[in-house]
């Protein structure tokens, strides 16, 4: 319904695109949402710019961008509850309480997180993806234990040490990996950056989405046995299931060019 708005006029455009398989035409998008050709241009140009849309052959059809927000939106349906969660957590022990959900999952990098304002300043210290982070990081060590081919790839030239603590030999290493399945999750304390230590436990969610949730705190803020078991209550509360199926990609993981 053409109600002059600029959201509801790009809204319109969308569905109308979206009501057909084959695409439209200029012409025929402006006779089937009622607006002027010109201003349907205009916008259609817009969401083409942004990946909303897509132009080929004086065709509309729909975009990337709306199959990815797709994607987001159903995460963060599935996973409503977990962000409740990741507040008390929060509330509980300062530092970041965070979730790898969806995509994020091949990459370690965080699908919602919370923080105060005064830990957010820190976060572009978040370890980058890489295959180091899977030796560093509690979440990199939990999708470790079920990839001997990431450990044997991620080890081959000896262990990438991020500080002073960080496991200085591959045995060290695999009994970390070891004390990560007889908890039921992973630790790491001033071993990806000093100041902090950081407990993750794997999830699936509903419909068998790879997810894991974690807290990354200051050392002074709680010792390790307590977010461990603080983490695990909050696991075993989420309407979803501990497991530890699916698993980052090496391919995912490669370090990235500079």
């Amino acid at each position: 319904m053409y109600d002059g708005a600029v959201v509801g006029r790009a809204l319109d455009i969308v569905h109308c695109v979206a009501a057909t398989g084959c695409g439209l035409s200029l012409a025929r998008l402006a006779e089937g949402t009622g607006i002027p050709k010109p201003t349907v241009r205009r916008i259609a140009m817009d969401l083409v710019a942004r990946g909303v849309l897509v132009r080929r052959d004086n065709v509309y059809t729909l975009g990337p961008t709306l199959e990815l927000l797709g994607r987001k939106a159903a995460l963060h349906q599935a996973f409503a509850e977990v962000h409740e969660s990741l507040v008390e957590l929060n509330a509980t022990f300062g530092g970041v309480a965070w979730l790898l959900a969806g995509e994020q999952v091949k990459t370690l990098e965080p699908f919602d997180l919370v923080c105060s304002d005064e830990v957010a300043r820190f976060l572009d210290r978040w370890p980058p993806p890489s295959l180091e982070s899977l030796v560093n990081t509690a979440g990199g060590r939990l999708f470790l234990l079920d990839r001997p081919d990431l450990l044997e790839r991620a080890t081959r030239n000896g262990l990438p040490r991020w500080t002073p603590n960080s496991p200085a030999t591959r045995a060290e290493l695999d009994g970390i990996l070891r004390q990560a399945r007889d908890l039921g999750a992973a630790v790491e304390s001033e071993q990806s950056m000093i100041g902090w230590r950081c407990v993750a436990v794997r999830l699936t969610g509903p419909q068998g989405q790879p997810a894991a949730v974690g807290v990354t705190v200051p050392v002074q803020r709680g010792d390790l046995k307590s977010l461990i078991r603080a983490a695990l209550r909050v696991a075993d509360a989420m309407p979803v299931r501990r497991n530890a199926a699916d698993v980052p990609t090496a391919a995912a993981l490669a370090p990235r060019s500079p």
